[in-house]
């Protein structure tokens, strides 16, 4: 046992496993270095100090990668217990930072609870997730004054040209993986078109991001891409869309079910 400046430290437990009493005040709050091998458990002077502003009850430098290390076997237990007791002020009851880029100032291998509100700049995954928005026919409506249906089936109810329109909404920065459309098909002398487009603001450019077509289909069928152009969703940027055309729509003959866009997130809302 030990005693120095205003600490106490009472014993040492196994390697790694100590703890120590904290007081209040200024000056060194202990003095002494204890090491396993050539790494430091706990190194005295100016690492284990109160800097003016602070009241640090513990700090801790080491040449390991496990300078401090807890482990307990109850099943009910804390490793580490951090209690900020005040009940004023912007308290802190873990600390931690992190200096390089791609450090981690603190790092979780399993679940993580929490009882109050988790704040963050970012939350970015460790990998993309994957997600689909389906755009049924219901969604779409004509572009102009035409005659249509789209109850199960979208299409333009005439032996015309034209268009059918339908909003898109992705997440912010989503990037489109690709597109899937459900086609209606009896018509061998026309095709129904399907593109994912975006348009510029306050400008008439539109970009087909990703299209489709019932080329070779009979009836029912479905087609698919992962071709996409510009895949990025920027709203800052752009309006998105489906578009539906036809050069003859053959009264129903050509018809749209539903449209699959394939997205994917790194940072979540």
């Amino acid at each position: 046992m030990w005693r120095k400046g205003s600490v106490l430290a009472v014993g040492l437990v196994g390697a790694l496993g100590f703890y120590l009493l904290a007081g209040s005040g200024t000056g060194r709050a202990y003095d002494e270095s204890y090491t396993v091998g050539s790494s430091y458990v706990l190194k005295g002077g100016d690492c284990v100090s109160w800097p003016s502003g602070h009241s640090w009850y513990l700090r801790i430098a080491s040449k390991s990668n496990y300078p401090f290390k807890v482990t307990t076997s109850n099943s009910s237990g804390y490793a580490v217990y951090a209690c900020a007791s005040a009940t004023s002020g912007r308290t802190y009851g873990v600390y931690a930072k992190a200096s390089s880029p791609n450090g981690y100032a603190v790092y979780a291998s399993g679940n993580i609870a929490a009882t109050g509100t988790m704040k963050a700049d970012k939350l970015r995954y460790n990998s993309p997730r994957s997600y689909l928005l389906i755009v049924p026919s219901e969604a779409f409506v004509p572009a102009s004054n035409l005659a249509y249906n789209n109850l199960h089936l979208a299409y333009i109810n005439a032996a015309s040209a034209g268009h059918m329109v339908a909003p898109v909404n992705l997440p912010q920065g989503a990037k489109v993986t690709g597109m899937m459309a459900e086609f209606y098909d009896t018509v061998f002398s026309y095709d129904v078109t399907v593109s994912l487009n975006h348009r510029s603001f306050g400008g008439s450019e539109v970009v087909a991001m990703a299209a489709l077509n019932s080329s070779s289909i009979f009836n029912y069928g479905t087609k698919s891409t992962s071709s996409v152009t510009d895949p990025v969703i920027s709203y800052a940027s752009y309006g998105y869309y489906l578009d539906l055309s036809a050069t003859n729509w053959s009264s129903g003959g050509l018809a749209v079910t539903a449209v699959c866009i394939y997205y994917q997130i790194s940072e979540a809302e």
